[in-house]
């Protein structure tokens, strides 16, 4: 068996997870946490070649007197029709200022315990919406261009905040979360009514300790829609479906990507301090 797990399923994960977000001078709800989901497969495809896919997601994002800090892992079993065990394992790093004009990055993703995937970067904004650039020192020392007006994770983040909070039923940016130069993507938010959880109710986490940080917290259903920047023949090349929290916690996570998709449920939530700046 040789099914690639597209790495985009961390990227999509973290974004679900740190979906909502602001500066440090900013949203005070807002709640730098440590999360972990476990990932089960929701729907396989003839065309997935798979008869079953597990595994977990931990994630950690936090707060700086300078930005913000995230750090993932992800480690993924994929089961073959022949009874063949693939085992993924991807770490993904990140730094934004707060005035969101660059992205550190260090992603790497291990097949069977081999090196699969290696980017160390930086991306820097253009001046006055300019075109920015992509500098990499691994795999490769090179630079790449980025598009004049994409947006780092952060601050997409906050734009899909803003329009859920004007009442807004959807958002769009080009988006750039790190990776290879060609993962730049149109991202188009879907975004539904705002609801409000309750401790074993509508939208609460499964474990005690989640439901109870979640407790009476308003949420929306969102769907994150990407597409490549040329549309092509407008089909999205996966889609991440969660509720979202106004607290930054994410949870019932469906990750499609057309001949599969998984589910990811919060199983572990630890609500994190924030600086003193």
């Amino acid at each position: 068996m040789s099914v690639r797990l597209p790495r985009r399923l961390g990227a999509a994960a973290m974004s679900a997870a740190i979906a909502l977000g602001a500066p440090p001078a900013m949203a005070a709800p807002f709640a730098p946490h440590k999360a972990v989901y476990k990932l089960e497969s929701l729907d396989l495809g003839d065309g997935a070649g798979l008869s079953g896919a597990d595994g977990a997601i931990s994630l950690e994002w936090k707060l700086t007197c300078e930005g913000f800090v995230t750090n993932q892992r992800m480690i993924t079993r994929l089961f073959g029709l022949d009874g063949e065990v693939q085992l993924g394992d991807l770490t993904v790093s990140t730094f934004e200022p707060s005035d969101f004009s660059s992205l550190r990055f260090t992603i790497q993703s291990l097949s069977e315990g081999t090196l699969a995937e290696d980017y160390f970067g930086t991306a820097r904004k253009g001046r006055e919406e300019a075109p920015g650039e992509i500098a990499y020192t691994r795999p490769e020392t090179q630079t790449a261009p980025l598009p004049a007006k994409a947006v780092f994770p952060s601050e997409h983040a906050l734009g899909i905040l803003s329009s859920a909070g004007e009442g807004k039923r959807w958002h769009e940016a080009v988006v750039f979360e790190g990776g290879a130069p060609e993962e730049i993507y149109r991202v188009i938010t879907f975004i539904g009514n705002r609801r409000t959880g309750d401790a074993g109710g509508e939208g609460a986490a499964g474990p005690q300790a989640a439901q109870a940080a979640l407790a009476g917290l308003s949420f929306w259903p969102v769907t994150l829609t990407y597409y490549d920047l040329e549309l092509g023949d407008g089909l999205p090349r996966y889609e991440a479906r969660f509720h979202l929290y106004e607290n930054g916690v994410s949870d019932e996570l469906t990750l499609d990507y057309g001949s599969f998709s998984v589910h990811g449920t919060l199983r572990e939530l630890e609500i994190l301090d924030r600086p003193s700046c």
